[in-house]
């Protein structure tokens, strides 16, 4: 037998290190568009949740255009990459929630846990 050959001993160990791998391709992805995102934020401040629509319409066209907007912690985060917006989207809102606090805002598990009022095993659970 070679030794790349799939059996069924390894088969649920290559599906469950095939999982981690797409997880973490996934979070890194998501910190170098939210790594962009807290850039330009620096450079061009940010608008509220409330006047997102009005400046779309005005100053940030230009900014806005090819984005996806996913509303976070009362502000709203722009992707850039249609595929990693369209994975986001299709998350629970919660679970969706929990990552985006935790990456693009640094918030620790446990603050996210009081600010949700959720249990830390759960968010810890959505988190990883």
């Amino acid at each position: 037998m070679r030794e790349n050959e799939i059996t069924s001993d390894n088969a649920e160990k290559i599906s469950s290190e095939f999982h981690v791998f797409c997880r973490k391709v996934i979070r890194r992805s998501v910190l170098n568009q939210l790594r962009g995102y807290v850039r330009y934020c620096k450079n061009y401040g940010t608008v509220p949740l409330e006047e997102t629509e009005e400046s779309a319409m005005a100053v940030y066209d230009d900014v806005l255009e090819g984005k996806v907007k996913i509303p976070v912690c009362g502000t709203v985060v722009l992707i850039g990459d249609e595929k990693l917006a369209a994975a986001l989207l299709e998350m629970q809102d919660t679970k969706r929630e929990i990552v985006l606090r935790n990456t693009a805002f640094g918030y620790s598990l446990s603050e996210i846990a009081g600010q949700l009022e959720l249990e830390y095993d759960t968010v810890r659970g959505y988190g990883s």
